[in-house]
């Protein structure tokens, strides 16, 4: 349980925080790389400027909101449209 956590230049590197609740985390100079954040909570925190494309986010707990700035790769992208009620078809 990180909730309300004010975290200043950390780096998650190889972490594994699968089910962690970062709920209004506020973030400044925050790196993750190659973390797992598979069912990980970060609703209220922004993720602007936040670098997650080299990480597992399946069931990342976020909104839309959450999302403005972030740094996501093409795979994810279609994780996060579920996010806008899109449906991708390919």
């Amino acid at each position: 349980m990180f909730r309300f956590l004010d975290c200043k230049q950390v780096d998650f590197n190889n972490s594994s925080l699968s089910s962690a609740d970062f709920y209004k985390a506020k973030f400044s100079k925050v790196a993750f790389h190659n973390s797992n954040l598979q069912q990980t909570g970060m609703s209220g925190a922004s993720l602007k400027g936040i670098d997650l494309s080299s990480c597992k986010i399946d069931g990342l707990g976020v909104t839309v909101d959450d999302l403005d700035g972030c740094i996501v790769s093409p795979e994810q992208v279609i994780s996060f449209s579920k996010l806008l009620g899109l449906v991708i078809k390919s």
